[in-house]
Order: structure tokens, then C-alpha cells, then sequence
């Protein structure tokens, strides 16, 4: 609000004058004739003086000489409206100042003060032409103008403080403690642009009071971090400031630009708040750009953090922060040189963050390795990666795949249970192996994983057979129980590939045992017989069993020429007289128990050449049908019992019994 000067009116228009203190002239507010009051020479030059001396003693909080200049002015003219305001100041300051006077004195000063106030106001009910002069004379000491505004308005007095306002500029106010007060002043009546000259004022203010005033009153923007740095550089702080930082960062609404302000110069002035505050009031921000974020790990990296704030922070960074984020901090911290030994879980914990690009993931993997994680470390995050991670194989792939760039094998333990245990890739299992499969491998500690990789069934036929072939493609045996219990169960749909798994497994050194031939044909049903397993199986030194070669020569099936070539080689590696050897079978509801050649003729369902070539051949060995067989249980001669159940032997047995002369009375 502008002030008017009613006691002097403008020559030309007779208008109302108003000040400009910045010309310090008298501006007419109808013509703008501009008029400069003469100061002529009235006894009261002095005085001036002496009341402006007062002001600016209680500007600088000297209230003795205050109290001596007021003095001063009584001496002089105890009626002048300077005295009068002069005294009406000391005695507002004496109240106002702590410890100034006595408890007991303030009452009677308080009451001078309104005798002396309602004097002042019957002074032309206003601004009176003395007092007018008296403003004019300060010459612009702000000092002394920033007294009295304090007072007036302590006081309530709206005309003078409206008046009082026109001479006023705060930014030429040159004591602390009274910019202290107007600072209190301004943000009371919310005096935006008093507040901002005096924040600029920094020569001439406290510092540090100033910044702790603008961090917790003043609006947040531009403006505000722009007063930042000045004020701190200027600031004299103690040690223990860095609790009034952590309590702003932690309480204050300001944007995070404003907080990054702060702690930067926090840190640069040694008053850096506890790595928490950061942590939790800062970087929880996911939408700083990547200058805050350097700015604010830069900052954190200068106070030369000790180690378990250093790991706080990589744990929060690793943890909690975001990919884009994660990646920028560990740039800095990489770069600041700063020693870091990262624990095993905390990357393991990373890579398994869904919530985070793969890409982000791979980054923060290689800043990983930069921080020189060891082999047990690099193991046990592969295995983290192969066991335990549930993500998509295209994740999973991507993430082992940079792993494998980080360590030259893979411990026996985590690879075996990686092939027995883990289903977590389903169908593209293989996959994951294979990239395996392409480091240093020590396969000699591997010697069992494909035996017990065959007894398992923790994934799917298809990837089970793709994984043994890989495997057995590495040169890893089978052990030969297991071999056998793959042939065993082999099917006419696969046993091609059986077969050439059994190949593979014997080129790498598996050994079946000598009765291997003789297991394959007692645990398989005859008609499922394939010869190609026949074969691989047998060797010269094959021993063939009296219940294997009876199902064989009884009941297997096929080309003739085969099976009686292998009835003769497997009627030798038996041991025993081809035909002779025990065997028991079923034949007609009952239970026998009898020699070879007795068990074909009752029960072949040979073609003629077969039966023909293999009776000669038992015949020729010495076999002989005539010896006692046990039928359920009884003693039985076999021409007995081919003559009691003449009716209901074959045709074959009929005419095997009647060449053999079976029904003669000579037999």
C-alpha cells in the first residue's frame, strides 16, 4: 500500500503526493509532477541524527546505546516527534529482548509504551509533516526503517506501518539480528517479496537460522533451490546439524529435486543425514531421472561411507530400487571406486526379480562380477538361477546363459539336481542343459547322474529321452542294472533308439554283466522279443539260464533260420546237453515240470523246418522224452501223460509224439 503526503500539496494541481523512494522524491498521483522537499535548517538536523543513531543501535541489538542516544534526543527536543518515536522503539525493543528488564519493570514500560503510542497518533491523527521530514532524513538506512516496522507493527499502528513501508527495502538491511526478526516479520504476513530479498541479503544474514527457515516455511520450486547453496555455503554448522537435515528429508512435502539440493550441500558441508534417510525419502522416488540419481549416489559416495551403510545401501539398491535405478546407483558407486564385496544372496535375490527387465538384470549381473564375486559365489548364484528360480524358460535361458560367461564348471551337486530334481522348464529342459553342457565339465564326476537320471521321472518321456541321449552323448555310463531295466521295458515304438542308446553306453565303457542275454529274455515276454537287443546283448561269453533258454527255444518268435541258430548257440552257453535242461511250463491246465525236449513237443508252435532242425538237434545232443516229468505235483511218465491227453495235444506234439514213437509199446 502505497503512503500519501497530506501536509505539502502539489503546486499545480493542489493533488495528494505520493513518495518515491527510489528517486526519493514526492510523485503528485493526478499531473506526476515530481517535487523534492528541501531540507532547510530548523534545529532539528541534529536530532535527525540522533533518532536515525537510536534506530540503527536497536537494528544491531545495542539497547545501552540506544537507551544513551535517546537520551540524547531528549536533551535536545523532548517534544520532537523523532523523541517521541525513539522512545516509543527502546522501550518496544527493552520488552521484546530477553533479559532486557525485569519481569517487574515490563508492566510500567508496557504502559509507557501505550501512553507515548496514543501520543504519537493525535500527532495530526496520521503521519504528521514533521514526521514525513523525519522519514525523509534516514536517507535510505534500511536499518533504521526495519526497526520501525517491527515496532508498528508490534504496535498494530497500520498508518505508520503502511507508511514506514514506502521508505523501506530490505535487501540494504545490514544486521542479522534484525533480518532475523523481519524474516519472522515477512513470512507472518506473508511478505513474499521481503522474504526474498532478504534470502538474498546472505551477507548480512545468519545463515544457517536462514536455511533451516527456508527448508521448513518457504514454498517449494525454483526460487527455493536457488537460496540452497548460497545459504549453505555461508552457514556455520556443527556436527550435530545433520539431525535437522535427516528430520527435513524425512518430514518435509518438497519435491525430491528440492531434497537432492539439500543433502548434495548436506554432504558437502559435512552434515550429511544417515544413509536411511536417503534411502527411505529419496530414492523411493521411481520417477528420478538418471542425473538425480548420480547426483544423490555421488553425494553418498563422498561422505566415505562406512561399511554397513556402504551395504545398506547396495542392499537397498539390489532389493528394493528399480532396474533403471539399480543400474545408474552401481554406476556411480562402481565408479567412485569404493570397495565393494558383495554377498551371494543379494544378486540372487536380484536375478530373481520379476519386477525387473531382463536386460536390467544382465546389466547389474556384469557390475556384479566387477565387484569380483568369487567361485563358491558364482556357484551358488547358478544354482540359485538353475533350483530355484520359477520364472519362463526365456527368462531362465537368458539369465544362465550370461552366467555361464562367469564361471568354467558347474558343481556336481547343482548340476545333478538340476537333471534328477528340477521340471521347471518342462519341454525345454534340454535347453537349459545344453547351455550347461558347453562348460569345462569334469564328466568323471558325473559317472552316476545318467543311471539315476534313467530311474527318474521328474519330466516327460520325450524330454527324458533327449536328455539321456545328451548325456550319453557327453560319455557318461550307465550303470548296467539300469541299462538292462531299459531294455527290459523297451517297446516295439522305441526299441530302435534303445538299441542305439545301448550302443552308445557300451562305446563309453559300460559293461553288461555276462547274464545279461539270459535277464532280457527271463523278465521279457518272449513275443516281445526284438532281435536287435538280442544281439547287443549277447557275447561269447554269454551264460544263458535253464528258464531263459526255455523261453527262448519255447515260446520266442520270428524267422527260422534265426532262431534256430540262436537255440543251438544259447543251448551250448547254457552249459548243458542241448534239451536236457530243466524247465517248467503249462500245458494243457496243468503245471509241469520237466526237461527241454519235453516242454517243446508238448507246447511249439514252431513252423515245421524250425521243429524239424531243432528236435534233430536236442535228439543229437542226447535229449530224451522218455524221463519221468512231475505233472501238479506227481511224478508222471511223459508217455502217460501224452496218452491220456492224446485227444487234446496239437498237431504238432501228436506228430512229434508219433515219430518219436511215443504211443509204441516200445517206447
Amino acid at each position: 500500500m502505497s503512503s500519501q503526503y497530506k501536509s505539502l500539496r502539489c503546486g499545480g494541481c493542489d493533488g495528494t503526493l505520493e513518495y518515491n523512494k527510489e528517486k526519493k522524491v514526492w510523485v503528485c498521483i493526478y499531473c506526476g509532477n515530481e517535487i523534492r522537499r528541501e531540507e532547510e535548517y530548523d534545529g532539528l538536523y541534529t536530532i535527525k541524527n540522533v533518532v536515525r543513531q537510536v534506530l540503527v543501535d536497536l537494528a544491531y541489538g545495542r539497547l545501552d546505546a540506544a537507551n544513551k542516544n535517546l537520551i540524547e534526543c531528549e536533551k535536545i527536543a523532548s517534544d520532537y516527534v523523532g523523541t517521541l518515536i525513539a522512545g516509543i522503539c527502546v522501550k518496544v525493543f527493552t520488552l521484546i529482548t530477553p533479559g532486557a528488564c525485569q519481569q517487574s519493570e515490563s508492566r510500567g514500560l508496557f504502559g509507557q509504551v501505550k501512553i507515548q503510542y496514543e501520543q504519537l497518533r493525535a500527532c495530526d491523527a496520521g503521519i504528521s509533516s514533521e514526521e514525513e521530514a523525519l522519514y525523509e532524513s534516514f536517507g535510505g538506512k534500511n536499518d533504521a526503517f526495519g526497526v520501525l516496522l517491527l515496532v508498528f507493527d508490534t504496535l498494530g499502528a497500520k498508518v505508520h506501518l503502511d507508511f514506514v513501508n514506502q521508505f523501506f527495502d530490505a535487501s540494504t538491511v545490514y544486521s542479522s539480528k534484525l533480518n532475523a526478526n523481519l524474516l519472522t516479520y515477512a513470512f507472518r504476513h506473508n511478505r513474499l517479496d521481503m522474504i526474498d530479498q532478504i534470502f538474498s541479503n546472505v551477507e548480512n544474514i545468519n545463515c544457517k537460522d536462514a536455511l533451516w527457515i527456508l527448508l521448513n516455511s518457504y514454498q517449494d520450486g525454483e526460487k527455493k533451490q536457488n537460496y540452497i547453496p548460497a545459504l549453505f555455503e555461508r552457514a556455520a554448522f556443527q556436527p550435530e546439524d545433520y539431525k535437522t537435515i535427516e528430520a527435513y528429508i524425512g518430514n518435509t512435502k518438497d519435491s525430491t529435486q528440492t531434497k537432492i539440493i539439500v543433502y548434495s550441500n548436506s554432504v558437502k558441508y559435512h552434515i550429511a543425514p544417515a544413509v536411511q534417510a536417503v534411502t527411505d525419502h529419496i530414492m523411493t522416488d521411481a520417477a528420478m531421472n538418471e542425473d538425480q540419481i548420480r547426483t544423490v549416489i555421488a553425494a553418498f559416495c563422498n561422505t566415505h561411507p562406512k561399511d554397513a551403510e556402504l551395504y545398506d545401501l547396495v542392499e537397498q539398491i539390489y532389493t528394493k530400487h528399480s532396474g533403471f535405478m539399480a543400474n545408474s546407483e552401481m554406476d556411480v558407486i562402481l565408479e567412485s571406486r569404493l570397495f565393494v564385496k558383495l554377498a551371494k544372496g543379494t544378486v540372487c535375490r536380484m536375478l530373481g526379480r520379476a519386477d525387473w527387465l531382463v536386460s536390467d538384470r544382465i546389466s547389474m549381473l556384469e557390475k556384479s562380477e566387477r565387484c569380483k564375486l568369487d567361485v563358491r559365489a558364482n556357484d551358488a548364484i547358478l544354482a540359485d538361477l538353475l533350483l530355484r528360480n520359477q520364472e519362463d524358460t526365456d527368462v531362465r535361458l537368458a539369465l544362465v546363459s550370461k552366467m555361464t560367461a562367469y564361471v568354467e564348471t558347474v558343481s556336481t551337486a547343482v548340476m545333478t539336481d538340476f537333471i534328477l530334481k528340477s521340471a521347471t522348464d518342462g519341454e525345454r529342459k534340454p535347453e537349459v542343459l545344453a547351455e550347461l553342457l558347453k562348460l569345462d565339465l569334469n564328466i568323471s564326476f558325473f559317472r552316476e547322474v545318467l543311471s539315476r537320471y534313467l530311474q527318474s521321472s521328474v519330466d516327460s518321456p520325450e524330454v527324458k529321452k533327449e536328455i539321456s541321449q545328451m548325456l550319453s552323448d557327453q560319455g557318461l555310463q550307465v550303470d548296467s542294472d539300469v541299462l538292462l531295466d531299459m531294455v527290459c521295458s523297451a517297446q516295439s515304438s522305441n526299441y530302435m533308439e534303445t538299441a542305439d542308446f545301448i550302443k552308445k553306453a557300451l562305446q563309453n565303457g559300460t559293461r553288461l554283466p555276462d547274464s545279461a542275454l539270459s535277464i532280457y529274455m527271463e523278465r521279457v515276454p518272449p513275443q516281445q522279443y526284438h532281435h536287435e537287443l538280442i544281439s547287443l546283448l549277447h557275447t561269447t561269453a554269454s551264460q544263458i539260464s535253464d528258464q531263459a533258454l526255455a523261453c527262448y527255444v519255447l515260446y520266442a518268435e520270428g524267422d527260422y533260420e534265426i532262431k534256430v541258430q540262436n537255440s543251438l548257440v544259447f543251448g551250448e552257453q547254457n552249459g548243458k546237453s542241448f534239451g536236457t535242461s530243466s524247465c517248467q511250463i503249462r500245458c494243457l491246465n496243468a503245471g509241469i515240470q520237466c526237461n527241454l525236449f519235453q516242454a517243446y513237443v508238448l507246447v511249439t508252435e514252431d513252423s515245421a523246418a524250425a521243429v524239424e532242425a531243432i528236435v534233430n538237434a536236442m535228439k543229437n545232443a542226447g535229449a530224451k522224452l522218455n524221463p519221468m516229468m512231475t505233472v501238479n505235483g506227481q511224478q508222471v511218465k511223459f508217455k502217460k501223460f501224452a496218452t491220456e491227453h492224446k485227444a487234446q495235444l496239437s498237431p504238432t506234439a501228436l506228430q512229434l509224439c508219433e515219430q518219436n514213437k511215443v504211443f509204441s509199446i516200445f517206447f
